[in-house]
């Protein structure tokens, strides 16, 4: 027969007294956790290296950007709904069709307000 084991006791973490305390300041509201620090953020107000962010610096280039360069550059997905947010914001979106090969594209402009002020002074 095999020799049965006796049972180790449970190791206690905490003492009830700090068990209360630390119920006591959930209940409270406070929180255990430290405070989240706030992400940077960019020039037009988007979290810094983030595929808006990175959709919003292609679009502010002097060449602006297609949206066969956005999807390529952010994975997929095209951020139109980026121009309408940093039109909001107050930026500038100026869209401009050309020709390319065999078919017209539209290629999109970020004026910030650096380019604005230079446009105005031509």
């Amino acid at each position: 027969m095999p020799a049965t084991q006796t049972p180790q006791p449970v190791k206690k973490t905490e003492s009830k007294q700090s068990t209360a305390k630390r119920l006591l300041a959930k209940s409270k509201g406070a929180s255990t956790k430290p405070a989240r620090k706030k992400a940077e953020r960019d020039s037009f107000g988007f979290r810094k290296n983030t595929k808006t962010s990175i959709a919003a610096a292609l679009y502010a280039r002097p060449e602006g950007a297609t949206q066969r360069e956005i999807r390529d550059a952010c994975g997929g997905k095209t951020q139109l709904n980026l121009l309408r947010v940093v039109e909001k914001r107050g930026f500038k979106v100026i869209p401009k069709k050309e020709k390319f090969e065999d078919r017209e594209i539209t290629r999109y402009f970020i004026m910030t307000e650096k380019k604005a002020a230079a446009e105005r002074a031509k």
